[in-house]
């Protein structure tokens, strides 16, 4: 599949970063292929991109992307406010569209992606990485083995992001709402489909609110509670603080067997303690990304066929957020 990439401007965008590397990685294993990528802010630095890459074209707007024939599938990254107009457009060309959350913000969104979907023999997925699994073709009740925590009671999620990392110029969305942004969009869809993974069920968020909105003044924080279909209660927290060092995050299970403990989930080594036994687990960033395109390319995978990235559940996903984020607007309080 030859790709193009939307929102390669910068050495830190997510798009360079991390989706890039990842198909180069597929594309030395003859299993994609990086045909354009686009920048409308940074034209030279994707120029340079596309020289030292050997990728056959640098384009000035996502446009020219969704026009090349020879584009059959396209990466969007862009300021998220844009995603809606640039999923229609890419759709509207006949592309394949993996796209960068957040894209809903309406119920309105959400219907016409449905309807876009619907229509389409096109693929489609909203990059909600934590559907796939970071270490290989597992789900989580697998992996850590959730049948032997018995029924569980609660899962409490905590991420903390890195200050310095939310001071890059192109994360500016995360706070500025004209762009798309606003407290949580990014982080709590994390929180949220951790949650899913580990259920294997859509959660149901009660309330949410946020403390802190203004990343000049304070710490910011944002909270839920919920609950899954099967009762399960649900707290999630996301925290953006800027005297920390590096992002950090861990999971908390509580069933009626046992316990179970996962630290260090934004990072590259996660720690898993249960029942006073302490294992860790090397998460491999870029072999999850690959995953992550392999699963969009190959819409099942393993033994037991497991559907990953499936349409519908990325749009759910999204519109869980939406309606959190909503509450948390009117629900905002200083402290």
């Amino acid at each position: 599949m030859r790709w193009g990439l939307v929102g390669v401007g910068s050495e830190t965008a997510i798009a360079n970063r991390r989706a890039l590397p990842a198909l180069k990685a597929l594309e030395v294993q003859g299993k994609a292929q990086v045909w354009a990528i686009s920048s409308r802010t940074n034209y030279d630095f994707a120029c340079n991109v596309r020289d030292k890459e050997s990728i056959p074209q640098a384009y000035r707007n996502p446009e020219e992307i969704f026009a090349d024939p020879d584009v059959e599938a396209v990466y969007i990254a862009q300021v998220p406010m844009a995603h809606m107009i640039l999923v229609e457009q890419a759709f509207r060309a006949g592309k394949h569209v993996f796209v960068e959350k957040p894209v809903v913000y309406t119920q309105a969104d959400a219907d016409l992606l449905r309807e876009w979907v619907k229509t389409s023999d096109r693929r489609f997925a909203i990059n909600h990485t934590w559907l796939g699994s970071p270490l290989g073709e597992q789900s989580f009740q697998k992996l850590l083995n959730l049948r032997s925590l018995g029924r569980l009671h609660s899962i409490q999620v905590q991420l903390a992001m890195w200050g310095k990392w939310m001071e890059q110029p192109e994360m500016d969305w995360h706070w500025d709402r004209s762009k798309g942004g606003g407290a949580g969009w990014d982080i709590m869809s994390h929180a949220v489909s951790i949650a899913w993974n580990m259920t294997g069920v859509a959660p149901t968020l009660d309330w949410m609110v946020t403390v802190n909105q203004d990343r000049n003044q304070a710490d910011h924080a944002m909270r839920a509670r919920g609950r899954t279909y099967a009762g399960t209660r649900l707290d999630l927290v996301v925290e953006w603080v800027p005297s920390r060092a590096e992002a950090g995050g861990s999971i908390l299970l509580e069933g009626s067997e046992g316990d179970l403990l996962l630290e260090n989930i934004l990072t590259e080594r996660w720690t898993l303690s249960r029942n006073g036994h302490v294992q860790t687990y090397d998460t491999d960033r870029a072999r999850w990304w690959e995953n992550m395109f392999l699963y969009f390319m190959a819409p099942t995978i393993g033994p037991e066929k497991r559907p990953v990235l499936e349409p519908e559940l990325s749009i759910l996903i999204d519109e869980a957020v939406s309606r959190m984020y909503k509450r948390a607007a009117r629900l905002s309080v200083p402290v």
